[in-house]
């Protein structure tokens, strides 16, 4: 894993500024996934599969920000050219299948522990080239200080090579994404806000079809509308939320190396309270209800029932953090003690389907999780930071979905990590 960025920025001059920004990551990963198939009621086939991946990625941004007026009205521009170039290069192992077993539970699914690499053969090797260049530019537009409208939007350009041991395709697209939005707030003093956006969204897809063409680009289309209001001396603001997100060409796989693409829609509502309670403690709390719905998809690998959840999507997802800060006149001066909190409903791991030579796959469904994190952090002096955290504390099994019908990759359990940084 080699990764590396360059930043610099011009200070204002003018009402403007600009930055630009260089990265470029090398990283490989072999990774083992658990998966499994349901061809009859109350029975698993089991299968274990490593993915050998290696992604190298580049990408430049330049940032150009400012403000000016005309006449009474204020103006705060972004203009944003940025280029990203990406080599995702996977192969693919699956061993033989494993026995069947009758109870379908994770515990009962658990890894094989005597095989060897003769176990394993080949199952997919495939490299996805990708090349983006895009621009972006909006205004926000402020009438006095009630009223400020958003206008603008982003230009892509789309370039992408996928090859496979029998296939080679190139898609090239050019897409333009609006945006605008809306804030009323009509009691300045008082805190209060409103808000409503609607904007377009446009991303490469890296996962290929059954015949190794890569399906088209992820576009998707996003309303918000909601409230704010902000108290304790500008310091809290507590918001309700409530959006509707719908996208196309979502990849969807019965087999973990083939795709199928979906439109699939989400709406629901969120409510967030964050900022400083007091000097020393800050939080941040969040709810958010979702109601999302897979579409439906005839395709010659597989077909997806439409109007199960998205799989990975809970309905209800609960998070809290909270930071504390000792001052200067304790003991403990430099000491930052923060805990998280993280809960999720039970979800989807995969979605019903119908697989071509398989038959009907039903859909899986995973336990709702409490994940705990805890972390301290001491500053030894303005240019020395020690910090020490435990992830997953209580050791929580958590499974997040992968690509394809019932695979799902464990996340870590409980992690000690220790770091110390230095500034100069």
């Amino acid at each position: 894993f080699v990764t590396g960025t360059l930043a610099g920025n011009q200070n204002k001059r003018d009402g403007f500024a600009l930055e630009a920004e260089v990265f470029f990551e090398n990283a490989g990963e072999i990774s083992p996934v658990l998966g499994f198939l349901l061809p009859e009621a109350n029975s698993v086939v089991r299968q274990l599969e490593f993915r050998d991946q290696e992604t190298t990625e580049y990408s430049l941004r330049v940032d150009l920000n400012g403000s000016f007026n005309t006449g009474w009205v204020s103006h705060d521009v972004v203009f944003s050219v940025d280029a990203f170039d990406s080599e995702n290069d996977v192969i693919v192992d699956r061993t033989e299948t494993f026995p069947t077993v009758d109870v379908i539970t994770l515990d009962d699914l658990g890894q094989a522990t005597d095989l060897t690499a003769d176990d394993f053969t080949s199952f997919n090797d495939s490299i996805v080239e990708t090349e983006t260049v895009g621009v972006t530019f909006f205004d926000k537009l402020g009438f006095g200080e009630n009223v400020h409208i958003l206008v603008g939007g982003r230009l892509d350009y789309l370039d992408q090579t996928s090859r496979t041991l029998t296939s080679s395709t190139d898609q090239s697209e050019t897409e333009f994404s609006p945006r605008v939005g809306l804030v009323v707030k009509p009691l300045v003093d008082k805190g209060f806000s409103a808000f409503l956006s609607y904007g377009e969204s446009f991303d490469a897809n890296s996962a290929l079809a059954a015949d190794g063409s890569a399906l088209g680009p992820r576009d998707g289309r996003t309303y918000e509308g909601g409230v704010a209001y902000t108290f304790n001396n500008n310091k809290v603001t507590a918001s309700f939320t409530a959006f509707d997100i719908e996208e196309d060409n979502v990849p969807l796989s019965a087999d973990g190396t083939s795709f199928v693409s979906s439109t699939n829609s989400s709406r629901g509502v969120e409510l967030s309270l964050k900022g400083a309670l007091t000097e020393n403690l800050s939080i941040t709390a969040n709810y958010t209800y979702v109601d999302s719905e897979i579409g439906g998809v005839n395709g010659t690998v597989a077909s997806v029932a439409a109007g199960e959840s998205i799989a990975g999507v809970p309905d209800h997802t609960l998070s809290f953090l909270a930071n504390y800060q000792f001052d200067e006149s304790t003991r403990f001066d430099g000491l930052t003690l923060t805990g998280a909190v993280r809960y999720q409903s039970s979800r989807l791991l995969s979605n019903s389907l119908d697989v071509a030579g398989i038959g009907s796959l039903p859909s899986i469904e995973l336990d709702s999780i409490v994940r705990v994190d805890v972390s301290g952090a001491y500053d030894l002096n303005d240019t020395v930071r020690l910090k020490a955290g435990i992830q997953n504390l209580f050791d929580e099994e958590i499974i997040t979905p992968s690509a394809g019908f019932g695979l799902g990759a464990p996340e870590a359990g409980r992690t000690v990590l220790v770091s110390a940084s230095y500034e100069f």
